[in-house]
């Protein structure tokens, strides 16, 4: 009865929450967007999980191609990186749709570094097909995996602000910052 009880009671919290259990209850399918068509709570989680499997094996898959980022051709290895971070951020979409995504990316909080984000994306894109620069593409891909470590910072509490005092604690005893030009502060969140 504790188990029985126990599903209940998270039964009851996750329709609370808007959310449906697996195996505990059939959902119809739901618009989580009007632009979207309607899935149920299963296929939405299925969709989430496929973009973001295929999107971290092209992440991933990419490191095959990195001797020709090297050589000077970074086309096969920014294409699969860039489009596998395309893929799973866009994996996060399917559970609470695109506009609720874009909303939550551009919140005050975490706008600049989704902008950033956004912009290192195009200008990977931008420097392998339209500037064909490789010393370009490999600066935008550097720049595009930082801005991709911020903005995932953003979503975990004083993330961004511990990875700063760790950043700036690091420059200072390598040398590259003196002391008095680099306080550490305390932690704090902006609000």
């Amino acid at each position: 009865e504790g188990a029985k009880g126990a599903g209940g009671a998270l039964t009851a919290a996750a329709s609370a929450s808007g959310l449906s259990v697996p195996g505990m209850e059939q959902e119809p399918p739901m618009k989580v967007c009007p632009c979207c068509p309607a899935l149920s709570y299963k296929q939405r989680l299925i969709g989430c999980a496929c973009c973001m499997l295929i999107g971290a094996l092209l992440s991933l898959g990419s490191f095959l191609s990195f001797a020709k980022l090297l050589l000077g051709n970074p086309v096969p290895f920014a294409l699969k990186y860039t489009l596998g971070n395309i893929l799973s951020l866009g994996a996060s979409s399917f559970l609470v749709g695109p506009a609720r995504q874009c909303r939550t990316m551009f919140a005050k909080e975490r706008r600049a570094a989704s902008l950033a984000y956004l912009l290192t994306l195009a200008g990977t894109l931008l420097s392998i097909f339209w500037l064909r620069l490789a010393i370009l593409a490999l600066l935008f891909i550097l720049l595009q995996f930082a801005a991709l470590t911020w903005y995932m910072l953003s979503y975990i509490p004083y993330g961004r602000a511990l990875a700063s005092r760790l950043v700036r604690r690091q420059l200072v005893r390598h040398g590259v910052l003196s002391p008095a030009t680099a306080p550490i502060r305390p932690a704090v969140e902006p609000s």
